[in-house]
Protein backbone atom coordinates (compact mmCIF):
# COMPACT_ATOMS: atom_id res chain seq x y z
CA UNK A 1 0.00 0.00 0.00
CA UNK A 2 1.24 3.63 -0.79
CA UNK A 3 1.96 6.44 1.82
CA UNK A 4 0.45 9.05 -1.28
CA UNK A 5 -3.05 9.38 -2.18
CA UNK A 6 -2.62 11.22 -4.94
CA UNK A 7 -0.13 8.79 -6.59
CA UNK A 8 -2.27 5.95 -5.40
CA UNK A 9 -5.56 7.97 -6.94
CA UNK A 10 -3.43 8.58 -10.51
CA UNK A 11 -2.59 4.34 -10.45
CA UNK A 12 -6.10 3.62 -10.45
CA UNK A 13 -7.12 5.56 -12.68
CA UNK A 14 -3.93 4.62 -15.01
CA UNK A 15 -4.91 0.74 -14.26
CA UNK A 16 -9.18 1.89 -15.42
CA UNK A 17 -7.76 3.07 -19.18
CA UNK A 18 -8.79 6.98 -18.31
CA UNK A 19 -5.38 8.08 -17.98
CA UNK A 20 -5.20 8.53 -21.85
CA UNK A 21 -8.68 10.19 -21.46
CA UNK A 22 -7.47 12.92 -18.66
CA UNK A 23 -4.56 13.66 -20.80
CA UNK A 24 -6.13 14.38 -23.57
CA UNK A 25 -8.55 16.45 -21.88
CA UNK A 26 -5.87 18.31 -20.64
CA UNK A 27 -4.02 18.65 -23.91
CA UNK A 28 -1.04 16.46 -23.18
CA UNK A 29 -2.23 14.18 -26.18
CA UNK A 30 -2.13 10.35 -25.64
CA UNK A 31 1.09 9.37 -25.95
CA UNK A 32 4.57 10.57 -26.88
CA UNK A 33 4.65 10.49 -31.00
CA UNK A 34 1.53 8.14 -30.95
CA UNK A 35 -0.41 8.60 -33.32
CA UNK A 36 2.43 9.00 -35.56
CA UNK A 37 1.01 12.02 -37.89
CA UNK A 38 -1.90 14.41 -37.49
CA UNK A 39 -3.43 12.56 -40.13
CA UNK A 40 -4.20 9.88 -37.90
CA UNK A 41 -6.31 11.81 -35.93
CA UNK A 42 -8.88 11.81 -38.89
CA UNK A 43 -8.32 8.70 -40.00
CA UNK A 44 -7.89 5.65 -38.32
CA UNK A 45 -4.78 3.60 -39.49
CA UNK A 46 -6.88 0.31 -39.75
CA UNK A 47 -7.85 2.30 -42.82
CA UNK A 48 -4.42 2.86 -43.95
CA UNK A 49 -2.80 0.58 -47.03
CA UNK A 50 -0.10 -0.01 -44.24
CA UNK A 51 -2.59 -1.94 -41.70
CA UNK A 52 -4.38 -4.24 -44.43
CA UNK A 53 -0.09 -5.07 -45.54
CA UNK A 54 0.66 -6.13 -41.93
CA UNK A 55 -2.69 -8.39 -41.64
CA UNK A 56 -1.71 -10.00 -44.98
CA UNK A 57 1.81 -10.67 -44.58
CA UNK A 58 1.52 -11.32 -40.77
CA UNK A 59 -1.16 -14.32 -41.92
CA UNK A 60 1.11 -17.50 -42.42
CA UNK A 61 -1.58 -19.55 -42.85
CA UNK A 62 -3.94 -18.92 -46.26
CA UNK A 63 -7.46 -19.99 -44.58
CA UNK A 64 -6.88 -17.22 -41.44
CA UNK A 65 -5.96 -14.61 -43.76
CA UNK A 66 -9.16 -15.55 -45.93
CA UNK A 67 -11.45 -16.09 -42.81
CA UNK A 68 -10.48 -12.51 -41.45
CA UNK A 69 -11.25 -10.75 -44.85
CA UNK A 70 -14.43 -12.28 -45.13
CA UNK A 71 -15.30 -12.01 -41.76
CA UNK A 72 -14.42 -7.95 -41.95
CA UNK A 73 -16.85 -7.78 -44.98
CA UNK A 74 -19.65 -9.67 -43.92
CA UNK A 75 -19.58 -7.08 -40.53
CA UNK A 76 -19.53 -3.97 -42.91
CA UNK A 77 -22.09 -4.94 -45.01
CA UNK A 78 -24.16 -5.04 -41.71
CA UNK A 79 -23.17 -1.54 -40.75
CA UNK A 80 -24.06 0.08 -43.71
CA UNK A 81 -27.40 -1.38 -44.56
CA UNK A 82 -28.19 0.38 -41.16
CA UNK A 83 -26.86 3.40 -42.44
CA UNK A 84 -28.34 3.34 -45.91
CA UNK A 85 -31.62 2.60 -44.19
CA UNK A 86 -31.04 5.64 -41.88
CA UNK A 87 -30.31 7.95 -44.42
CA UNK A 88 -33.24 7.01 -46.88
CA UNK A 89 -35.65 7.25 -43.99
CA UNK A 90 -34.69 10.72 -42.99
CA UNK A 91 -34.07 11.92 -46.79
CA UNK A 92 -37.98 10.81 -47.81
CA UNK A 93 -39.40 11.29 -44.57
CA UNK A 94 -42.75 13.02 -44.21
CA UNK A 95 -41.85 15.07 -41.31
CA UNK A 96 -41.50 18.64 -41.37
CA UNK A 97 -37.66 19.22 -41.27
CA UNK A 98 -37.08 16.48 -43.89
CA UNK A 99 -39.60 18.46 -46.20
CA UNK A 100 -38.66 21.98 -45.72
CA UNK A 101 -35.39 19.98 -47.22
CA UNK A 102 -36.81 18.83 -50.22
CA UNK A 103 -38.97 21.94 -50.94
CA UNK A 104 -35.59 24.34 -50.46
CA UNK A 105 -33.49 21.64 -52.80
CA UNK A 106 -36.53 21.84 -55.53
CA UNK A 107 -36.33 25.49 -55.26
CA UNK A 108 -32.69 25.40 -55.77
CA UNK A 109 -32.21 28.14 -53.01
CA UNK A 110 -29.01 27.46 -52.51
CA UNK A 111 -27.83 30.14 -49.98
CA UNK A 112 -30.47 28.21 -47.20
CA UNK A 113 -28.99 25.62 -44.74
CA UNK A 114 -31.96 23.21 -45.45
CA UNK A 115 -30.35 23.26 -49.19
CA UNK A 116 -26.98 22.19 -48.15
CA UNK A 117 -28.09 19.48 -45.75
CA UNK A 118 -29.89 18.19 -48.48
CA UNK A 119 -26.99 17.94 -50.80
CA UNK A 120 -24.98 16.04 -48.37
CA UNK A 121 -27.51 13.72 -46.99
CA UNK A 122 -27.79 12.77 -50.90
CA UNK A 123 -23.70 13.08 -51.34
CA UNK A 124 -23.90 10.04 -48.04
CA UNK A 125 -26.95 8.26 -50.23
CA UNK A 126 -24.49 7.42 -52.91
CA UNK A 127 -21.82 7.18 -51.31
CA UNK A 128 -23.45 4.48 -48.54
CA UNK A 129 -24.85 2.48 -51.62
CA UNK A 130 -20.86 2.59 -53.35
CA UNK A 131 -19.56 1.43 -50.16
CA UNK A 132 -21.85 -1.42 -49.59
CA UNK A 133 -21.91 -2.23 -53.57
CA UNK A 134 -18.11 -2.62 -52.82
CA UNK A 135 -18.53 -4.45 -49.53
CA UNK A 136 -20.71 -7.13 -50.98
CA UNK A 137 -18.78 -7.70 -53.52
CA UNK A 138 -15.40 -7.84 -52.16
CA UNK A 139 -17.06 -10.02 -49.86
CA UNK A 140 -18.41 -12.52 -52.52
CA UNK A 141 -15.17 -12.50 -54.71
CA UNK A 142 -12.35 -13.44 -51.45
CA UNK A 143 -14.83 -15.82 -50.17
CA UNK A 144 -13.89 -18.25 -52.98
CA UNK A 145 -10.40 -18.00 -52.90
CA UNK A 146 -8.50 -21.22 -51.81
CA UNK A 147 -6.34 -21.32 -48.30
CA UNK A 148 -3.29 -22.40 -50.64
CA UNK A 149 -3.40 -18.98 -52.94
CA UNK A 150 -4.64 -16.42 -50.62
CA UNK A 151 -1.04 -15.29 -49.50
CA UNK A 152 -0.53 -15.10 -53.61
CA UNK A 153 -3.73 -13.41 -54.43
CA UNK A 154 -3.83 -10.82 -51.94
CA UNK A 155 -0.18 -10.01 -51.54
CA UNK A 156 -0.33 -8.41 -54.74
CA UNK A 157 -1.10 -4.99 -55.86
CA UNK A 158 -4.83 -5.53 -57.17
CA UNK A 159 -5.45 -7.37 -53.85
CA UNK A 160 -4.52 -5.13 -51.58
CA UNK A 161 -6.52 -2.62 -53.18
CA UNK A 162 -9.48 -4.69 -53.55
CA UNK A 163 -8.96 -5.50 -49.57
CA UNK A 164 -8.92 -1.80 -48.70
CA UNK A 165 -11.31 -0.32 -51.09
CA UNK A 166 -14.15 -1.24 -48.93
CA UNK A 167 -13.11 0.41 -45.85
CA UNK A 168 -11.84 3.64 -47.53
CA UNK A 169 -15.49 3.79 -48.90
CA UNK A 170 -16.83 3.21 -45.21
CA UNK A 171 -14.69 6.41 -44.26
CA UNK A 172 -15.86 8.53 -46.33
CA UNK A 173 -19.44 7.26 -45.84
CA UNK A 174 -19.18 8.00 -41.78
CA UNK A 175 -17.66 11.25 -42.09
CA UNK A 176 -21.06 12.48 -44.78
CA UNK A 177 -23.35 10.70 -42.27
CA UNK A 178 -21.89 12.78 -39.41
CA UNK A 179 -22.02 15.85 -41.46
CA UNK A 180 -25.31 15.88 -42.37
CA UNK A 181 -26.32 15.25 -39.22
CA UNK A 182 -24.49 18.10 -37.73
CA UNK A 183 -26.26 20.35 -40.50
CA UNK A 184 -29.37 19.26 -39.26
CA UNK A 185 -28.84 20.07 -35.72
CA UNK A 186 -28.33 23.42 -36.67
CA UNK A 187 -31.65 23.78 -38.91
CA UNK A 188 -33.17 22.26 -35.45
CA UNK A 189 -31.51 23.60 -32.72
CA UNK A 190 -30.71 27.03 -30.94
CA UNK A 191 -27.11 28.10 -32.31
CA UNK A 192 -25.71 27.91 -28.96
CA UNK A 193 -26.89 24.46 -27.94
CA UNK A 194 -26.20 22.93 -31.57
CA UNK A 195 -22.80 24.64 -31.22
CA UNK A 196 -21.76 22.92 -28.21
CA UNK A 197 -23.58 19.33 -29.21
CA UNK A 198 -21.50 19.43 -32.60
CA UNK A 199 -18.44 20.18 -30.47
CA UNK A 200 -18.86 17.77 -28.00
CA UNK A 201 -19.38 15.16 -30.70
CA UNK A 202 -16.87 16.03 -32.89
CA UNK A 203 -14.21 15.97 -30.18
CA UNK A 204 -15.57 12.27 -29.16
CA UNK A 205 -15.09 11.56 -33.08
CA UNK A 206 -11.26 12.77 -32.96
CA UNK A 207 -10.41 11.11 -29.56
CA UNK A 208 -11.96 7.95 -31.12
CA UNK A 209 -10.18 7.68 -34.23
CA UNK A 210 -7.06 8.85 -32.34
CA UNK A 211 -6.93 6.14 -29.74
CA UNK A 212 -7.12 3.53 -32.10
CA UNK A 213 -4.79 4.62 -34.21
CA UNK A 214 -2.11 5.00 -31.52
CA UNK A 215 -3.23 1.47 -31.02
CA UNK A 216 -3.01 0.32 -34.55
CA UNK A 217 0.58 1.87 -34.61
CA UNK A 218 1.75 -0.55 -31.54
CA UNK A 219 0.08 -3.17 -32.71
CA UNK A 220 2.01 -2.78 -36.64
CA UNK A 221 5.45 -1.96 -34.94
CA UNK A 222 5.91 -4.63 -32.02
CA UNK A 223 4.83 -6.99 -34.39
CA UNK A 224 1.53 -8.25 -32.21
CA UNK A 225 0.29 -9.92 -35.08
CA UNK A 226 2.70 -12.11 -35.38
CA UNK A 227 3.64 -15.53 -33.31
CA UNK A 228 6.56 -13.97 -31.65
CA UNK A 229 5.85 -12.78 -27.84
CA UNK A 230 6.90 -9.16 -27.39
CA UNK A 231 7.01 -9.47 -23.62
CA UNK A 232 7.84 -12.63 -21.48
CA UNK A 233 5.06 -13.28 -19.46
CA UNK A 234 7.23 -12.94 -16.30
CA UNK A 235 7.69 -9.45 -17.85
CA UNK A 236 4.46 -8.68 -18.26
CA UNK A 237 3.56 -10.07 -14.77
CA UNK A 238 5.72 -7.74 -12.73
CA UNK A 239 4.77 -4.58 -14.65
CA UNK A 240 1.53 -2.26 -14.01
CA UNK A 241 -0.46 -0.65 -17.19
CA UNK A 242 1.99 2.28 -17.25
CA UNK A 243 4.86 0.22 -16.81
CA UNK A 244 3.36 -2.36 -19.66
CA UNK A 245 2.95 1.08 -21.88
CA UNK A 246 6.04 2.55 -21.53
CA UNK A 247 7.73 -0.71 -22.72
CA UNK A 248 5.37 -1.03 -25.88
CA UNK A 249 6.48 2.59 -26.87
CA UNK A 250 9.78 2.13 -26.71
CA UNK A 251 9.58 -1.12 -28.88
CA UNK A 252 7.69 1.38 -31.28
CA UNK A 253 9.87 3.76 -31.46
CA UNK A 254 13.12 1.30 -31.86
CA UNK A 255 11.12 -0.29 -34.73
CA UNK A 256 10.83 2.67 -36.54
CA UNK A 257 14.62 3.25 -36.68
CA UNK A 258 15.20 -0.01 -38.04
CA UNK A 259 12.35 0.38 -40.74
CA UNK A 260 12.03 -3.14 -41.51
CA UNK A 261 10.01 -3.79 -44.57
CA UNK A 262 6.51 -5.22 -44.12
CA UNK A 263 7.29 -8.45 -46.18
CA UNK A 264 10.49 -8.95 -43.83
CA UNK A 265 9.35 -8.69 -40.71
CA UNK A 266 6.98 -11.78 -40.05
CA UNK A 267 9.57 -13.86 -41.46
CA UNK A 268 12.27 -12.61 -39.13
CA UNK A 269 13.76 -12.88 -35.44
CA UNK A 270 11.71 -9.24 -34.77
CA UNK A 271 11.63 -9.25 -31.00
CA UNK A 272 15.17 -9.77 -31.04
CA UNK A 273 15.79 -7.24 -33.98
CA UNK A 274 14.06 -4.04 -32.40
CA UNK A 275 15.53 -5.09 -29.07
CA UNK A 276 19.28 -4.74 -29.79
CA UNK A 277 18.42 -2.13 -32.89
CA UNK A 278 20.02 -4.99 -35.15
CA UNK A 279 18.34 -6.67 -37.97
CA UNK A 280 18.46 -10.13 -37.24
CA UNK A 281 17.26 -12.09 -40.27
CA UNK A 282 16.65 -15.74 -40.51
CA UNK A 283 14.26 -15.59 -43.13
CA UNK A 284 16.58 -16.66 -46.09
CA UNK A 285 17.64 -19.87 -43.63
CA UNK A 286 13.91 -20.92 -43.45
CA UNK A 287 13.46 -20.40 -47.04
CA UNK A 288 16.25 -22.69 -48.29
CA UNK A 289 15.25 -25.61 -45.12
CA UNK A 290 11.70 -25.27 -46.72
CA UNK A 291 13.33 -25.79 -50.16
CA UNK A 292 15.17 -28.84 -48.83
CA UNK A 293 12.38 -30.02 -47.38
CA UNK A 294 10.08 -29.97 -50.65
CA UNK A 295 13.01 -31.73 -52.67
CA UNK A 296 12.83 -34.60 -50.28
CA UNK A 297 9.49 -34.94 -50.86
CA UNK A 298 9.84 -35.10 -53.88
CA UNK A 299 12.76 -37.32 -53.92
CA UNK A 300 10.72 -39.85 -52.05
CA UNK A 301 8.52 -39.71 -53.91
Amino acid sequence: MTDNPTKAASNIRAAAGHGCFWNFVNGAGCWPGLPSSPLEHFFSVETFPIWRLHVIWSKKNGEDLRTHLVQRFASSVVFLSLMLGTEIGVLFSPSAPAHDVRIKMKDKDYGSLEYWAGIVLCLAVLWTISALIATFTAWAVTSVVSGTNAHLIFRSTLGIYAAQLPSNLILVSIYFFFLWIVLFYFKLMPLLFAILIVSVGTYMLFHIISTYSALARIIIHTGAMGEEQILTISEQECRDPSQIMDSLVEKTKHARSLNIPVSKQYRMRYQQSISRLNVIDVSDGEEKEEEKEAYDEEKNA
